[in-house]
């Protein structure tokens, strides 16, 4: 029931095919308990929601309704494609930082946190590197205006949405040399390399290590 709410959802409102979902959902079952199954499914989540109309099925195809409902991703594409349309430069600043306080409060983390199927991580990702780039984008104009704390205050909340986005770090780093503070920059990094190792047993990359380096040797 709440595997195909999911995958619905992962969908970004694309209608997608009965066969494809009772595949990705049942994919160990055979084609009549696969239906019978998405049959059910389908029956029991748009009593869930309460609408039968919630969840459109139209010749074969399965969507939901956006007349009907309401999504965190469907919000996050309409500020998303605001924030792309913009004008690159110091003059779209204004903007920049009120689509990013927009964007900051809807945005709370990574698309469906724990799931693990091959459909919601590739929305995930998908998301969370479009994510990356509008906050790059905003944080540049933003910049380029001479605000360099609001600047940095995006960033830090981004890094709180999104704890292992190596650009974020990079991207701080560079804000908080260019206002003359290195050493909160270098200590960043630190946290981050910290961080990386005990999740992942990972390193950052050579990009941002060169970075830290030249900090450090105060360059």
């Amino acid at each position: 029931l709440f595997s195909l709410l999911k995958y619905l959802l992962a969908a970004k409102g694309h209608r997608v095919p009965d066969f494809q979902i009772q595949d990705d959902l049942w994919p160990d079952s055979d084609g009549d308990c696969a239906t019978n199954a998405f049959r059910v499914a389908l029956h029991r989540l748009r009593k869930l929601l309460g609408d039968p109309e919630a969840i459109l099925r139209r010749s074969g195809k399965v969507s939901l309704n956006d007349r009907k409902c309401w999504t965190d991703v469907w919000a996050f594409e309409d500020i998303a494609g605001e924030a792309e349309s913009l004008p690159k430069g110091s003059e779209s600043a204004p903007q920049a930082r009120n689509l990013a306080q927009r964007l900051l409060q809807l945005y709370q983390g990574p698309f469906l946190p724990g799931e693990e199927a091959f459909w919601a991580i590739g929305t995930r990702q998908t998301v969370s590197h479009r994510f990356v780039r509008i906050i790059e984008a905003f944080t540049g104009m933003i910049a380029q205006a001479g605000d360099n704390h609001t600047a940095v205050d995006i960033l830090n909340r981004s890094i709180a949405a999104e704890p292992f986005e190596e650009t974020l770090y990079f991207l701080l780093m560079k804000t908080l040399h260019r206002m003359g503070e290195p050493y909160k920059a270098i200590r960043l990094y630190e946290r981050y390399q910290k961080n990386l190792s005990t999740r992942f047993g990972d390193s950052p990359s050579e990009r941002i290590t060169s970075l830290y380096q030249k900090l450090i040797q105060g360059r």
